[in-house]
């Protein structure tokens, strides 16, 4: 493992540890109201999207918003060393019986599109720079997901102390089109 990153990553964890969970819920919506008047989410047909996790930026008003507008949401579903898209169809269908305890779809179709062309992607990560280099937790899941969608608008997502001067980056590691910090 990349020393560099994992002493990145701990001084991220460390820093979100910081943060109350008044302050969270305040950069939560201040994301959730910026992504919605995004131009790149506004008018795409299909959102890929996650379900948070208690230290990541909350997007489920997005979700919602953009099931509530006909557009079709898809979240993260682990298969395996993998992550699948499979369509969301509600929060009563999600579960969370997996290792990581993130909730998922289950039972639901997966994404048929493979290129991502008229998809916009709402990234979590552990540290994001201005480059739109992204860190995330150490295992690959979303680069390897990533590179699946190359035609995809990804947009990484994360409180404002996750914003590095410099993300280390090698050769999986997929950027961001943009990045958004609240």
């Amino acid at each position: 493992m990349n020393i560099e990153k994992k002493e990145l990553r701990k001084a991220i964890s460390l820093a979100k540890k910081g943060l109350s969970p008044e302050s969270k819920l305040l950069s939560s919506e201040i994301a959730c109201r910026s992504l919605m008047s995004d131009p790149h989410v506004l008018y795409a047909p299909i959102i890929a999207a996650y379900w948070p996790l208690q230290d990541e930026i909350d997007v489920r008003p997005v979700i919602r918003w953009a099931v509530a507008s006909g557009k079709t949401v898809y979240l993260p579903v682990m298969n395996g060393d993998d992550l699948d898209l499979r369509v969301f169809s509600g929060e009563d269908l999600l579960n969370s019986d997996n290792s990581y305890h993130v909730s998922q779809p289950v039972d639901a179709p997966l994404l048929s599109n493979t290129t991502g062309l008229g998809m916009t992607m709402i990234i979590p990560g552990m540290a994001f720079d201005s480059l739109g280099n992204r860190l995330g937790r150490g295992r690959g899941f979303y680069d390897r997901m990533l590179k699946r969608f190359p035609a995809a608008y990804k947009i990484g997502v994360a409180f404002s102390v996750q914003h590095a001067p410099s993300v280390p980056i090698g050769l999986m590691d997929v950027p961001m089109d943009s990045v958004l910090f609240a």
